[in-house]
């Protein structure tokens, strides 16, 4: 004897569980997207006018030579090596003279 499926009914749970583990997150996840995408707007106005800006995530000392050497740019450079960590992943993060490496040190 084979065995025959009955039709498939979709209940009020199956809808209930589609909205809730999967519309829900995506709408949730979309309105967190705007939000975010407009704070950083807001927080560079010059952002679309293509002028360039210093690194906020560089070391303190890149941005405290860059204003005091503002005449001679080759020294307004961080040298690379360590320093705190920006994000507080770690202790310390690489800078490599330009931009955050991957490595850290506990």
């Amino acid at each position: 004897m084979i065995a025959t499926a009955g039709p498939l009914a979709i209940t009020a749970f199956d809808i209930a569980r589609l909205v809730g583990y999967v519309i829900v997150p995506v709408i949730i996840g979309g309105i967190i997207l705007v939000i975010a995408r407009r704070q950083d707007r807001s927080k560079d106005p010059a952002a679309g006018t293509g002028s360039t800006q210093a690194n906020p995530f560089a070391p303190a000392s890149a941005t405290a030579t860059a204003t005091a050497h503002t005449a001679a740019p080759a020294q307004t450079a961080t040298p690379p090596g360590w320093y705190g960590d920006p994000w507080r992943q770690a202790r310390l993060r690489y800078w490599d003279g330009t931009a955050w490496t991957g490595h850290t040190a506990p």
